[in-house]
Formats: C-alpha cells, sequence, structure tokens
C-alpha cells in the first residue's frame, strides 16, 4: 500500500475516533466523517462502503498483530 493511501486511511479512521467521542457509529454519516477527514466522499467509497467497513479493517488488522505475537 502506497503512502497516499496510507494517509488517506489514517485521516478516515481519525475521523471516525472524533466522531465517535460525540455520537454512536449508527448515528455518525460518511459526510461528516469526510468533512472531518477533509477528503471527498468518493475517496472514502473508494476504500471503504461504510463506517462499519472502517472499523472491521481496524478490529483485523488488531487480530492479525495479536496472532502475530502469539506466534513469535
Amino acid at each position: 500500500m502506497n503512502r497516499k493511501i496510507q494517509m488517506t486511511k489514517k485521516l478516515i479512521r481519525l475521523a471516525l475516533f472524533e466522531c465517535l467521542k460525540e455520537k454512536d457509529i449508527n448515528k455518525i454519516t460518511i459526510s461528516s466523517l469526510c468533512e472531518k477527514a477533509d477528503i471527498n466522499r468518493s475517496t472514502f467509497y473508494k476504500y471503504y462502503g461504510s463506517q462499519y467497513d472502517v472499523i472491521k479493517e481496524m478490529e483485523q488488522e488488531v487480530i492479525q498483530l495479536i496472532n502475530e505475537q502469539l506466534n513469535d
């Protein structure tokens, strides 16, 4: 994954964390995420289908890290 994609995904995640401080995930809109991340909606949808997909990807990464630690 190139640096631009990594940075975009990081901005989306940070925006999601900020939104989660204020409201439940089911009340967070893609528009509000994009506004906080300072990206276009089309950019968001290039990588994710919904705010739930962002959470799912983060969960999968945590599980992968745990598995790697357990295997070492």
